[in-house]
């Protein structure tokens, strides 16, 4: 599913993070002692579910768990990359099909971007499964009840899926088009 239909800025991104309630903000509120490992390249992963503080009282997660379930992270994130970079080859692929017009190439790309989409979302379900299995019974059935929709929902802050897109399509990004020769705005 595309949230997005245009590319986006990332502080707009994770304002909207922010918004959902999928990143906590860095800086402490009033009462509130600073994290000292707030900030930092891990930042993003330290603001998910499972290393909020309020979490982590209420599930009552160990240190061990919230490492294991930080690697599971990690290696979720590798896996991701490596599926966004071979879908942008595919991109690539069907982008100079389609100006060769070789229709047969242009389906063959579209097969293999549908399946590519099917296995990013196994990647994801397959990250969630095995961080589930870190938790306990009791603490999944206190994680369901404080938050009922989580499992539902993507778990990778949308500020790093659109910081990946933006890696995987280069520094112009989707927006670097070339612009029309003269003749063909109608003006001439």
């Amino acid at each position: 599913m595309t949230i997005f239909t245009r590319p986006v800025r990332v502080p707009t991104a994770l304002a909207l993070a922010l918004a959902a309630g999928l990143l906590i903000p860095a800086v402490p509120t009033a009462g509130q002692a600073p994290r000292g490992d707030a900030l930092g390249p891990r930042a993003a992963e330290r603001s998910l579910w499972w290393n909020q503080q309020e979490v982590i009282d209420a599930l009552d997660l160990g240190k061990r768990q919230r490492r294991r379930m930080d690697r599971t992270f990690d290696e979720h994130l590798n896996r991701r990359r490596a599926l966004a970079r071979a879908q942008m080859e595919v991109r690539r692929s069907a982008a100079d099909a389609l100006a060769a017009r070789d229709w047969d190439r242009v389906e063959a790309a579209n097969t293999e971007l549908a399946a590519a989409a099917g296995r990013a979302e196994a990647n994801e379900l397959d990250m969630k499964i095995a961080v589930v299995k870190v938790l306990k019974a009791k603490q999944l059935a206190r994680l369901v009840e404080l938050r009922p929709r989580l499992l539902q929902r993507p778990w990778l802050p949308q500020g790093m899926r659109l910081r990946a897109r933006a890696r995987a399509e280069g520094p112009e990004g989707a927006t670097d088009w070339p612009p029309l020769p003269p003749d063909s705005r109608g003006g001439g």
